[in-house]
């Protein structure tokens, strides 16, 4: 709803070159399996979740 939506600027620091542009394609590009992946591998980490 455009009359709620609340847009942030994030600033990144990148310690690692291109680390930051690897994950963001990983999590936000088209390819949903590297998503799906990238799930697997760090579900073990998540202390909270809100479905």
């Amino acid at each position: 709803d455009p009359t709620t939506r609340k847009l942030i600027r994030v600033t990144v620091q990148e310690d690692i070159a291109g680390e930051t542009s690897d994950l963001v394609e990983r999590l936000m590009g088209k390819k949903p399996e590297l998503r799906y992946q990238y799930i697997q591998e760090n579900a073990q980490f998540v202390e909270e979740l809100d479905v």
